[in-house]
């Protein structure tokens, strides 16, 4: 797969995932090993390019981070769930998902291809909203807010709506950069 066309399918995987993610990460768990393998068709795309991070380090970084996180944050989730933890593992499953879902937005955002990546305000916006999102649960366990009414759906149907904004950024970063492309005159060869 090229560049550009592993990244437009990396995409959509990194939106469902993150959807699936904000109403139950353990059901993004599968999701989430499609994204690695995307992750890594869109690194070995990227790389016949001759320049492909124009001078930053390549986010090869992210995606092992990604990948490291997503393991210790869906282990420890699982174990939350199931009631065999304690309060530690659930404050490590709370505090890793900002983790988890930043590294996932960013590596979407720094391997963008080079048309997209002069689309910096929608892939910041994309990055930005999903690190939002991923801080809510963090912040709603820090503030020691209540479990019970209508708070908790509250804060999960915030998050969802961030995780839209995020996903929608994303995918209009590319619409974006094809409409901002300079249209060149061709000359018509006259009889």
């Amino acid at each position: 797969m090229d560049w550009p066309s592993a990244w437009s399918a990396l995409v959509p995987v990194y939106g469902l995932a993150a959807v699936l993610h904000a109403i139950q990460p353990l059901f993004a768990a599968v999701v989430w090993v499609i994204f690695l393998i995307y992750g890594r068709k869109v690194l070995d795309g990227a790389r016949l390019a001759e320049d492909p991070w124009r001078g930053r380090g390549s986010p090869r970084p992210y995606l092992t981070s990604f990948g490291l996180a997503l393991t210790v944050h869906l282990v420890t989730f699982a174990v939350a769930l199931s009631g065999g933890g304690n309060l530690g593992t659930v404050v490590t499953a709370v505090f890793t998902m900002p983790i988890v879902l930043g590294l996932a937005a960013l590596f979407v955002a720094r391997t963008a291809p080079p048309s997209v990546r002069d689309e910096r305000l929608w892939l910041r916006l994309g990055l930005a909203t999903e690190l939002a999102a991923g801080l809510i649960a963090p912040l709603y366990l820090a503030a020691a807010l209540p479990t019970t009414g209508s708070g908790p759906l509250v804060a999960s149907v915030g998050a969802l709506g961030l995780t839209a904004v995020s996903i929608a950024a994303f995918l209009w970063a590319p619409r974006s950069a094809r409409m901002r492309a300079p249209i060149v005159a061709r000359k018509i060869v006259r009889e």
